[in-house]
């Protein structure tokens, strides 16, 4: 009988890393995690959705699908069936060692970050387990799986040639009702919010941020209902400072320091790959000024409800509307050259930092004429 490798590559293809795992032994040990100690962290899951009364008792049926592989995960969608409704979880099945490390980690930075504050757009961690792994041939490795929570009804997106406008434009990639494309004003909407997202995760007073991320591996995912988008961040990779922060830092520190989270959020939020795997590619420049309308919106809100003293995006805001376009080209500049010599979106994001800093000093003049971000189009307030 034919054994199926399980693949280890984003387009579906097997490699020889993490020892020929197959998918019968990946679902054979994605399932004694989900019924060890009678399925209490699934149970987490379900109950945080449909209410803390249920037992594991009340479930009819345990689906489980694999979604698709990554470098460090293999994602499968968990569903519990019960009468109250169906709760859908995550479970980021790794198998190798960087894939474990990456899940103990984004264990905690998933549950520290779910604290002090009143909103969430990152996934609620449920637990983490581990169990054996039986390879092909003989022998297992140690399979690990972060269960969290799964945004059902939103899908992954990407950059792709609009065959229509013969331009590139968004693709949600909708396995249910089929793929489609945003329109103008559900692009911009859909940047608006990544960037705000970021934002309210982004700490003035220690630098610290949620990066790296990445459109190209599906970070972010967006659900569209009725013409509107909403987004959330999938995954946490680290959460650290671009800078180091002293204790106490004063105003130009901070200011400093958010000047860097601006320009490199908004450089990389336009960076994608075309339809997921193929060459890197840019969103079109128009797409700085919702970016930059996010973050500002993130920002306050987060400031708002922290009931932090002092207005800090506002100084900010008005510090980033007297820029010059040189300024900002350093910053990109120097943000670039500190990557690796050897980063694929290095000569890309080189080529075009003129014409980013250009959208930039553009998206701040045009923020002067009216209500820049709290107005109908809020994204979180």
């Amino acid at each position: 009988m034919a054994v199926t490798s399980l693949p280890s590559k984003r387009d579906g293809q097997s490699s020889a890393s993490e020892g020929h795992a197959t998918f019968g032994g990946y679902f054979q040990a994605l399932g004694q995690m989900l019924a060890e100690d009678g399925f209490a962290i699934p149970m987490a899951g379900v109950k945080s959705q449909l209410g803390e009364d249920l037992e594991v008792s009340h479930v009819r049926e345990w689906r489980v699908v694999a979604e698709k592989h990554g470098a460090f995960y293999h994602p499968a969608r968990v569903e519990a069936v019960t009468e109250r409704g169906t709760a859908v979880l995550a479970a980021n099945v790794a198998l190798s060692d960087p894939g474990r490390a990456a899940a103990e980690r984004e264990y905690a930075l998933l549950s520290a970050l779910q604290k002090g504050r009143k909103q969430s757009f990152i996934p609620t961690p449920y637990g983490l387990d581990r169990t054996p792994c039986p390879l092909e041939g003989g022998g297992s490795t140690e399979a690990m799986a972060l269960f969290c929570q799964w945004y059902a009804g939103y899908c992954e997106f990407h950059l792709s040639v609009n065959p229509e406008s013969g331009k590139h434009g968004v693709i949600v990639w909708d396995n249910q009702g089929g793929h489609f494309f945003l329109d103008q004003s559900q692009a911009a909407s859909l940047y608006e919010k990544a960037a705000a997202i970021l934002s309210y995760y982004y700490d003035p007073e220690n630098f610290r941020q949620i990066f790296p991320w990445h459109h190209a591996a599906g970070d972010f995912v967006v659900k569209v209902e009725d013409g509107v988008t909403d987004v959330r961040l999938i995954t946490v990779r680290q959460y650290e400072g671009m800078i180091e922060a002293q204790d106490g830092a004063d105003l130009e520190s901070r200011v400093e320091a958010a000047l860097y989270f601006l320009a490199n959020l908004t450089m990389r939020m336009r960076l994608d790959r075309l339809d997921g795997v193929g060459d890197l590619v840019l969103a079109e420049d128009s797409e700085v000024f919702p970016c930059v309308r996010g973050i500002f919106q993130g920002l306050a809100s987060r400031e708002k409800e922290s009931g932090e003293k002092g207005d800090f995006h506002s100084i900010l805001l008005d510090i980033c509307r007297e820029l010059p376009q040189e300024t900002w080209r350093n910053l990109c500049l120097e943000l670039v050259e500190a990557s690796s010599s050897q980063a694929p979106d290095r000569p890309l994001l080189l080529a075009h930092i003129e014409e980013h800093a250009q959208a930039l000093v553009e998206a701040f003049s045009k923020s002067t004429g009216g209500p820049f971000f709290v107005d109908k189009g809020a994204v979180l307030l």
